[in-house]
């Protein structure tokens, strides 16, 4: 009778053997892969420092760590000269967004254009958002300062799930789901690699990104109806990327249209600022903050941005 659950136990044994062997080579050959389930967002575990300066949030995945970064008010907002109460009939313009709304180069030139007697410009743009993580931020920290109106920069890497984040050791671990954030399980995917990978080969990837843009257009709808029931005006900057049209892949191309269709479609207000931007390179301007940096513009192209703004009525 004890022959069986020898051979059992060895069986057993033997598996957890090669499970545990699986995991180590993995961890050697691809310690930070996501394995198509998702995509790491480098630069948090590349710059120790940002440690301290971000925070994990349940509902955001990441945000700034809103006691220990002196660069952001407790209401989630970039520091700034402002009063919270106020104090006269400007305009609060809100700017939210990802890292073009964050190093202000466009709230900047607005603010050049348009001056400060009719308006306040606060920036509540923080560096890898995507649009469900700004509209949370919006919805948990941001709404407090009352804005008059909300400015929201699209970016067309704003198709991502709420991340996955985690410290390991003194480093942060983010990872961009290719699915909704529910389909994940964080504890599994932050200690087990071959969770990963059975993820990341077993998901159906079309469908998990569909869910993923679905997610998206819904968090939009919810804040243009949260604005709408207060009587906030909401527009939304569409930001495409810095290189020509005939770099674009078939890929880019499909985002871009997908962006302006879930915006036409919920009839919210929309400002595309791709014709400024292809205008600008065929005339063979230099429009990146810096060389090979499709995402992120330089001062110039952000005054022709702002004055591209200003003649179609933004504010």
């Amino acid at each position: 009778m004890k022959d069986p659950y020898k051979k059992i136990i060895s069986l057993i044994g033997g598996m957890a053997f090669a499970l545990l062997l699986a995991e180590g080579l993995l961890r050697v050959l691809s310690v930070n892969s996501g394995f198509m389930a998702a995509r790491e967002l480098t630069q948090f575990r590349q710059n120790p420092d940002l440690v301290d300066k971000f925070a994990i949030d349940p509902e955001l995945g990441f945000m700034p760590n809103l006691g220990t970064n002196p660069q952001y008010t407790k209401f989630g907002t970039i520091t700034n000269a402002y009063s919270l109460m106020k104090t006269n009939h400007a305009d609060r313009l809100l700017f939210i967004g990802d890292s073009v709304t964050a190093r202000g180069k466009i709230v900047s030139a607005l603010r050049d254009m348009y001056g400060d007697r009719d308006f306040e410009y606060w920036n509540a743009g923080v560096e890898s958002f995507n649009t469900v993580q700004e509209v949370n931020y919006y919805l948990k920290f941001n709404h407090a300062i009352s804005p008059n109106h909300v400015i929201l920069t699209f970016h067309m890497n704003d198709f991502e799930a709420t991340p996955v984040t985690f410290k390991s050791g003194k480093k942060l671990i983010v990872y961009a789901p290719n699915m909704p954030t529910t389909s994940i399980n964080p504890v599994l995917f932050r200690y087990s690699m071959i969770y990963r990978l059975i993820l990341g080969r077993t998901i159906d990837l079309h469908k998990e990104i569909e869910s993923v843009k679905a997610d998206t257009e819904a968090s939009l709808v919810r804040l243009h109806n949260e604005l709408s029931a207060k009587n906030i005006t909401f527009s939304v900057i569409v930001f495409s990327y810095l290189k020509p049209l005939s770099e674009w892949t078939a890929e880019d191309k499909l985002t871009y249209y997908e962006i302006m269709e879930i915006l036409t479609r919920n009839e919210i207000r929309t400002f595309d600022i791709t014709p400024v931007t292809q205008n600008s390179l065929m005339r063979g301007n230099r429009i990146q903050e810096e060389a090979g940096d499709d995402w992120h513009p330089n001062e110039t192209i952000s005054t022709a941005i702002a004055e591209h703004l200003k003649a179609n009525r933004l504010l």
